[in-house]
């Protein structure tokens, strides 16, 4: 059975979802000089709260299928800034908020 999706368009900022308080980044310690290595949470589970667009929300990974593990990391999710590639996702245990 297929289902007909809407198509819509939402302004860039929209796309903006992880406050400090939810997201976190870390360089990571590594020999090699050509290349830098970074661990990031990409989002906590808890709730985001007065987003611009769209107010308070959280985002339930649950039943999330990840697919292959090398992906693009996006620069402000701009697929035209590819900063480097994951070598490792997971969807773990959503942190106490």
């Amino acid at each position: 059975m297929s289902q007909e999706r809407e198509e819509i368009t939402l302004p860039k900022a929209a796309m903006h979802l992880s406050p400090d308080d939810t997201a976190s980044f870390e360089i990571v310690d590594d020999d090699d000089p050509k290349r830098t290595r970074f661990k990031m949470l990409a989002n906590s589970g808890g709730i985001i709260e007065g987003h611009a667009y769209w107010g308070n929300f959280s985002i339930d990974l649950e039943g999330l299928h990840i697919g292959k593990q090398k992906k693009p990391a996006l620069r402000d999710h701009d697929p035209q800034r590819i900063v480097g590639h994951t070598h490792s996702i997971e969807v773990t245990e959503a942190c106490p908020s």
